[in-house]
């Protein structure tokens, strides 16, 4: 029996240890569907996370509360195409506005039912080990306990498509459809090399040392507890680490709710400095965008699992995560069924994982617009 114990474990070895090995597996373990369409549109998103709502500065819908910097005023002046003024009065919300998927397999979809974006047969055929498991091949003098995951974003206008908010120029920025408007980690150089992602992001060399790591537990108290991350510590990400380096490497990996929402805040960041995206609340927002923001605005985002196990649906008492009776221990300060960036995964995270197709994931990003909403003029 132990003979035959060691033959296996040999021949598995060999097999695992070849670098340009190619596999064929079944294409759902390995990229699932994260069923994003259909039913789950109106049962598998937090709603409760857009708020509160606000109209005029001071009449609120709903329980929450906006970031700080946000815009008190009641009315505000936009000009139209023609350069006439409008009256307008000024709206905030949390939008759901873009999906973002942590995935292990190479341009894996789970949003898209789990296809391999652009397959001609949406398998995984011919992929080899390495881009499989999600490893790289390891230089020489470096960690080798390292994770990789790829990112990808949808504009997701979720009112819009189920037609609920009609002033689309207003609350989305002018998207009205589900479109990858992000560069897929894949195609970014940075993503797979931390030296080449320096680059962009020079300051990581300072940032990215342990003196950082109390700051960032600050951080995420102030995330988990108060409902507010700190714009001040632009490179934490709260309980989940540090933004730096932008790439897709995480060291040591342990958790990987953990890690794939420290990648999700790095790329958010990143897009950030390449200056694809923008901060939406705040005075100058109301008629364009807020303006250039050089790092994560973090006040400005939330998050809502949709995939493996979605935040908007309960864990049952008695399994990890789940809630005994009379305890809200799942609950985290923006509700039970979304987060902020940083907050700690024990308040929303516990229990919302599981191994092969649930080591991806899928989450709603729900964003703070202000804007004006014209009552006349305008065209």
């Amino acid at each position: 029996m132990i003979k035959w114990f060691v033959l296996v474990i040999m021949a598995i070895s060999a097999v695992t240890t070849r670098a340009d090995a190619t596999i064929t597996t079944d294409s759902n373990a390995l990229c699932p569907d994260a069923e994003v369409f259909g039913a789950n549109m109106i049962t598998g998103i937090c709603y409760s996370c857009m708020m509160p709502m606000q109209l005029m500065g001071y009449i609120e819908f709903g329980e929450g509360q906006a970031p700080e910097g946000a815009s008190r005023d009641i009315t505000c002046n936009c000009n139209d195409s023609f350069g006439m003024p409008t009256f307008s009065t000024t709206i905030s919300m949390w939008m759901p506005q873009r999906v973002y998927e942590i995935v292990k397999v190479p341009f894996c979809s789970p949003t898209l039912a789990g296809t391999v974006i652009g397959s001609t047969t949406g398998d995984l055929e011919g992929m080899s080990v390495l881009d499989i498991v999600g490893q790289r091949p390891s230089r020489p003098n470096e960690v080798t306990e390292r994770t990789r995951y790829h990112l990808h974003a949808f504009e997701f206008p979720l009112l819009t498509i189920l037609k609920l908010f009609a002033n689309v120029n207003c609350m989305n920025g002018g998207v009205a459809t589900v479109d990858m408007a992000l560069a897929p980690s894949e195609l970014l150089p940075t993503w797979n090399d931390e030296e080449l992602s320096l680059l962009t992001a020079a300051e990581c060399t300072l940032a990215a040392n342990p003196l950082m790591a109390p700051l960032c537990s600050i951080d995420g108290v102030s995330s988990t507890l108060f409902c507010s991350p700190m714009d001040s510590l632009p490179y934490c990400a709260g309980f989940w680490g540090l933004t730096c380096p932008m790439s897709g490497h995480v060291n040591a990996p342990v958790n990987s709710t953990i890690e794939q929402s420290l990648l999700k805040a790095r790329y958010i960041q990143y897009n950030h400095r390449m200056g694809v995206l923008e901060k939406t609340y705040g005075e100058d927002a109301f008629c364009s965008t807020g303006g250039f923001a050089y790092t994560i605005p973090k006040q400005q985002y939330r998050f809502s699992m949709l995939y493996p196990v979605k935040e908007a649906s309960p864990i049952p008492a008695g399994q990890p995560g789940g809630n005994p009776p009379d305890a809200d221990i799942n609950e985290s300060c923006t509700g039970s069924c979304c987060h902020y960036l940083g907050e700690h995964h024990w308040k929303w995270g516990l229990g919302r994982k599981y191994p092969g197709p649930g080591e991806n994931s899928v989450y709603m990003g729900f964003q703070y617009h202000q804007c004006c909403n014209t009552l006349i003029g305008g065209s």
